[in-house]
């Protein structure tokens, strides 16, 4: 691997005041008066100086005048001949800021002027080597809540549905309306109590008839699951001005998990499929960071083994509403393997016994677990469940669980075909926290159906492909793929090596309570990879957003199939070190520039996109020169998770060289 700079660097000169304005005027002096005057240069710059020289040819005698007591001279007249006056700056008792005068040399007929602007020191600078935003453009998906779906595709959606149940959006508009009035004054940001959302809910019920199943547990995404036996009327709910949105509550499936294709050891060279993602080249760059964070939104979590305990963070468990996010007793092969395999292609540790390692091996995955058993072999997932829990890594209070910084990147390998409003807001909401959205596109194998959440807008849609990079048969394909990854194909062993051709990762046997590895295959599989790409991304740069995101792995995945976008690949087959090298070029128009004297800011401004500031002007004197990013938009530039350097800083007028002033991630 090549060595890397982890140490972004900001180089600071201090310019003095740049421009001062001249303008010479008359004075009388003996002898014969000058019919002739030259003065050179007719315009004087002070870039770094307070003084300047001029240079006067005259045939006769001449007098200079200033028409600012801040603008002087060392003589006020001279001979024929040539001659040298020296012009200097005095700022003292002036306002900072910007100001012009100037000089007249004059001899018996003739003026000659000298134009000078003044103002006050400012500090110019450039940052390099730091973490800034990728420009490739903004990436946006069509919506499908029109679409129509394929008669399969359809009956699949209804088998979705529990019948009976319904998710309600409360409208929390009204609700904050109701409880402080409705003088507009009011923004968003302030969220109606528990009392006045559970009075709506109250009195909701009494309307139309339903009973709670699973209350309000966050005010700021206030929804309600509820079961009427006899059913509701969802188009006259819909017009109530109490409700947001009224839909039948959903209940999706993992798929079983085959213990056939389990090993207790592997070898890292079974991975085939981190090959066909380039992943080493991205690796050169880095590993992942620790302060990268990565939410796996799954059926449930071995959290005990071995290969993955190293990178796990606090999680929580929505299913069944606790902290813990592993294995309950008894827990099926469905709900304890498939969300430990998916969180080890993410971020397994490298294990020098078994050779083991995920695609961001240096990051953080924090478990979101969100199944319940249903048989000896299912695992079901309800919507509000998975609501929740994207909810909670985006940063938001939901019920009893701690509280916590948005996550960097939200992987949902799960689906189904029936689209919810509750769902897509939650998905927006955290996309506007910052959070990028991965989830597999279906294993269906359908040709124009993407399942849901891949086919909300601003979800990373991912699709698979088989050993040999062709679409895998079960991979569903439609407008909203936007990039393929290895899913495998568990029916041949095409390279001969003995091993089916799935993907290999961590696997658990809840009923001799032991650690295995293990070939699956799926969308499920292929989500995690590029999960995996984009927490790289993001420990290269900490700043993109989720839309930068999405454009570079289109921009740069390796185009299959037909040439250009389609239906079946996306953009293409994921290349992680193209991916995030096109990251870690940067550009610099969201870093923050301020001086400080003491606690107070004094100047302030932004860095353009070579990383290039100026920020002033300023009287001389010594300053705390601050870079850094406000990502949160709480106007601090030193917060965790963000970029900040500060170097201390003499402004004066004569100029200050150039130094390197380090800038690290927080």
């Amino acid at each position: 691997m090549r060595s890397f700079s982890t140490f972004p660097r900001l180089v600071a000169a201090i310019i003095a005041p740049s421009l001062l304005l001249i303008v010479a005027c008359g004075g009388g002096v003996s002898g014969p008066r000058a019919t002739y005057i030259d003065v050179t240069p007719g315009f004087l710059a002070f870039d770094g100086t307070s003084q300047a020289t001029l240079t006067v040819m005259a045939d006769g005698v001449w007098t200079v005048s200033s028409d600012s007591n801040w603008l002087r001279t060392n003589r006020t007249s001279g001979p024929a001949g040539t001659s040298t006056v020296t012009v200097t700056i005095n700022r003292g008792g002036l306002t900072v800021g910007n100001y012009s005068g100037g000089l007249v040399f004059s001899g018996s007929n003739p003026l000659a002027p000298v134009t000078v602007s003044m103002r006050f020191p400012v500090v110019n600078g450039v940052i390099t080597d730091a973490s800034g935003e990728i420009e490739l453009g903004s990436a946006s998906t069509a919506s499908l809540l029109d679409r129509t779906l394929s008669p399969a595709a359809a009956e699949l959606a209804r088998s979705e549905i529990i019948a009976g149940e319904y998710l309600i959006m409360l409208n929390d508009s009204m609700a904050r309306a109701l409880e402080f009035g409705t003088s507009g004054l009011l923004g968003s940001e302030v969220v109606a109590s528990e009392a006045t959302l559970h009075a709506m809910t109250t009195g909701l019920a009494a309307s139309y008839g339903f009973s709670v199943v699973s209350d309000i547990v966050s005010a700021q995404f206030p929804m309600i699951v509820v079961r009427a036996a006899g059913g509701l009327d969802l188009a006259t709910m819909a017009l109530d001005g109490r409700v947001k949105s009224v839909e039948p509550h959903l209940q999706w499936k993992l798929p079983p998990v085959d213990p056939e294709y389990r090993l207790n050891a592997y070898d890292f060279g079974l991975q085939w499929h981190y090959e066909h993602i380039n992943l080493e080249d991205a690796w050169d760059i880095t590993e992942g960071r620790s302060s990268v964070v990565v939410a796996v939104i799954d059926g449930g979590f071995a959290l005990q083994h071995g290969d993955l305990v190293g990178n796990l963070l606090p999680g929580y468990d929505f299913a069944d509403n606790d902290s813990n996010p592993g294995l309950n007793p008894g827990l099926n092969m469905a709900c304890a393997g498939h969300g430990t395999h998916v969180a080890g292609t993410v971020a397994a540790t490298f294990n020098t016994t078994w050779n083991i390692i995920g695609v961001a091996p240096g990051v953080k995955v924090r478990p979101v677990r969100i199944g319940k058993e249903s048989g000896p072999d299912g695992c079901s997932l309800t919507n509000a469940a998975i609501i929740n829990g994207i909810l909670w890594a985006a940063g938001q209070s939901v019920g009893s669980a701690p509280v916590i910084p948005p996550v960097d990147v939200i992987n949902m390998s799960l689906g189904g075909y029936t689209y919810s409003a509750a769902m897509d807001a939650a998905v927006q909401a955290a996309l506007s926290a910052g959070v990028s959205v991965v989830a597999a596109t279906g294993n269906d194998g359908y040709n124009d159906t993407v399942a849901y959440p891949a086919a909300y807008d601003g979800v990373i849609g991912v699709g698979a492909t088989n050993r040999v990079g062709d679409r895998a048969y079960y991979s569903n394909a439609g407008q909203e793929v936007d990039v393929v990854a290895p899913g495998g194909d568990t029916r041949y062993d095409l390279d001969g090596d003995t091993y089916v051709d799935g993907v290999l990762s961590l696997a658990w046997d809840p009923s001799s309570a032991s650690q295995y590895y293990q070939f699956m295959q799926g969308t499920s599989m292929a989500s995690p990879h590029v999960a995996g790409v984009v927490a790289l991304m993001k420990s290269a740069n900490k700043a993109l957003t989720p839309a930068q995101v999405v454009a570079a792995l289109r921009a740069t995945a390796f185009d299959i199939g037909i040439l250009g976008p389609d239906t079946w690949y996306g953009w293409g087959m994921v290349d992680a070190g193209a991916a995030v090298e096109a990251a870690s070029q940067v550009v610099f128009s969201h870093f923050q520039v301020r001086l400080r004297s003491g606690g107070t800011v004094v100047a302030s401004s932004s860095a353009g996109p070579s990383g290039a500031f100026s920020v002033g002007p300023v009287a001389s004197g010594n300053y705390t020169l601050e870079v850094g990013t406000d990502r949160d938009g709480d106007g601090a530039i030193n917060d965790s998770g963000e970029y900040f350097g500060s170097a201390s800083v003499n402004v004066n007028y004569d100029g200050d060289p150039y130094r390197s002033v380090p800038v690290t991630p927080r």
